[in-house]
């Protein structure tokens, strides 16, 4: 049996992680952010995330041949490829600080980064 001491600790942890989520998801993203995108790690220059960019389309030619990405609504994705699993391309769309796109066989990366971390490369768990 659960004693009330049992459901505080439970009420505590839940409060907890709805509070990290909530700073990650509102807090923690605020800022202006940018799309990355590195081939062979050789970075081109952040494309700003804005309205500006919307409906914004980039070729990049990858070490196995072209990659397409698309910029709609402050989000981007991949939608298409010349690796062939694609994975990539069906990882869909991201939108947040520190979410990538990664396409190993052509070596393009693509990621959101923001003005507030840029000092931060990846986050590891």
């Amino acid at each position: 049996m659960f004693s009330r001491y049992d459901i505080l600790i439970w009420i505590i942890i839940v409060a907890l992680a709805l509070g990290g989520m909530f700073y990650y998801y509102n807090i923690a993203s605020s800022g202006e952010h940018f799309v990355s995108i590195s081939v062979n790690s050789i970075e081109f220059e952040p494309i700003p995330l804005t309205e500006s960019n919307n409906n914004f389309r980039k070729e990049i030619e990858g070490i196995n041949g072209l990659t397409i990405i698309e910029i709609l609504d402050q989000r981007v994705r991949v939608i298409s490829s010349a690796c062939p699993d694609k994975l990539c391309v069906h990882s869909g769309w991201i939108d947040k600080p520190g979410q990538l796109l990664v396409c190993l066989p052509n070596k393009v990366v693509v990621r959101i980064i923001s003005d507030e971390q840029q000092d931060i490369d990846f986050y590891t768990n």
